[in-house]
């Protein structure tokens, strides 16, 4: 049996949500606080890396952190149409690439910070959300000196 346990700071809520959907797919032992580091964790296992269920969790968890890295995004967190602009993405083949990245490091690590993952290993996807961004500032003549 393969365990993971997952890590947040400031997204116990979605953490949790995420947990509820992917509890079919997967077994969740144990939710608790660490007071000292301030961390909530969840542990999760499952039975090997090739099973139906792992892939549908892996494929959740890729959707999960990408939402995180845009609702983390200054520029997408604070409206609805930019959200769902942004989550236009997890349709092309860098969603692909990540989870590919994803799966990877879910074979060397037990452990998986929320916050950390999103900001050192998903640089990529948060340089295409930047470009995105600026793509649409571009159009929309934001930049323009009075």
């Amino acid at each position: 049996m393969k365990q993971l346990t997952l890590y947040t700071y400031n997204h116990e809520k979605e953490l949790r949500n995420f947990a509820k959907q992917a509890a079919p797919y997967i077994n969740v032992n144990w939710a608790k606080w660490q007071e000292k580091k301030r961390l909530f964790g969840i542990n999760v296992s499952w039975v090997t890396y090739k099973s139906a269920e792992y892939e549908n969790f892996t494929n959740r968890l890729m959707i999960f952190l990408e939402e995180i890295a845009i609702n983390n995004n200054p520029i997408y967190k604070h409206s609805q149409k930019l959200i769902t602009l942004a989550q236009d993405l997890m349709h092309t083949k860098l969603h692909n690439h990540e989870l590919v990245q994803l799966k990877m490091y879910l074979k060397n690590n037990k452990i998986l910070h929320l916050e950390g993952y999103t900001t050192f290993r998903m640089e990529e996807y948060r340089n295409k959300l930047d470009i995105l961004a600026y793509s649409l500032i571009k159009k929309l003549n934001l930049m323009q000196i009075d």
